[in-house]
C-alpha cells in the first residue's frame, strides 16, 4: 500500500506522548572507515514533516560521523508506556550557528530551554578528552558555536508494537510517497 502522507509519524508522536517528557533513544552513525558507534541522547522534538531531532556539542564524534561522506544515522526509540518500538533511518543533518532561519530559530529555542548547568558544558573541553576544569564562561544568554541541533531526515520506519498479538509494520520513502508494508512480528 502507498501512502502520501507520513504515516508512521502520528503513532510515533502518540507513543512519544504517553512515555515521559524528553525520551531517551538510541542513535548510531558511522565513522569515515566503517566503524558504527551508538549512544543514548535525549529526544527533544520531531518536526511536522517527521524528523526527529535532538541536541549536542558540535565537537562530538557523532557530529564528525555526519559532517562526513557518510552522514548515516539510525534511531532506535523504546516507548515503554505503549511497549511499541520504532527503529528510523536516514540522513542526519548538523545545525549549528549558521543555520539557515527555521533551523536557527529551533536553535535557539531549544538553547533557552537549558537550565544553566546544562550550557556550561557546551563552554568547556570537548566531550570524550580529559576533564579539567573550564573557564568560566562569558555569557550562557546565546548559544555558542559548539550547540548544534541534529535531525534525521526519515527514509525508513519499522514499527513494532507488542501484543498480544505483535504487530509489525514497515514503512520506505520513495520519492515523496511512502511505501507502507505490514511483515511478520
Amino acid at each position: 500500500m502507498f501512502s502520501e502522507q507520513t504515516p508512521w509519524l502520528a503513532p510515533f508522536e502518540l507513543a512519544m506522548s504517553r512515555d515521559r517528557p524528553n525520551p531517551r533513544v538510541q542513535v548510531a552513525t558511522v565513522s569515515p572507515d566503517g566503524v558504527p558507534s551508538v549512544r543514548t541522547v535525549v529526544l527533544r522534538g520531531v518536526l511536522g514533516d517527521g524528523s526527529p531531532w535532538f541536541h549536542t556539542d558540535a565537537r562530538s564524534r557523532k557530529v564528525d560521523h555526519l559532517d562526513s561522506e557518510r552522514p548515516h544515522l539510525a534511531m532506535v526509540a523504546w516507548f515503554e508506556a505503549s511497549r511499541e518500538q520504532f527503529r528510523l533511518t536516514g540522513r542526519g543533518a548538523v545545525h549549528g550557528a549558521g543555520a539557515p532561519g527555521p533551523w536557527s530559530a529551533l536553535r535557539s529555542a531549544a538553547w533557552a530551554r537549558l537550565s544553566p548547568e546544562n550550557r556550561e558544558p557546551f563552554f568547556g573541553p570537548a566531550p570524550g578528552r580529559r576533564a579539567v576544569a573550564p573557564a568560566p564562561p562569558p555569557s550562557l544568554e546565546a548559544p555558542p558555536a559548539t550547540f548544534v541541533v541534529v535531525s534525521l531526515c526519515v527514509d525508513e520506519v519499522d514499527w513494532l508494537r507488542l501484543g498480544p498479538p505483535h504487530q509489525r509494520e514497515s514503512f520506505r520513502k520513495v520519492g515523496a510517497t511512502w511505501l507502507v508494508q505490514t511483515l511478520t512480528p
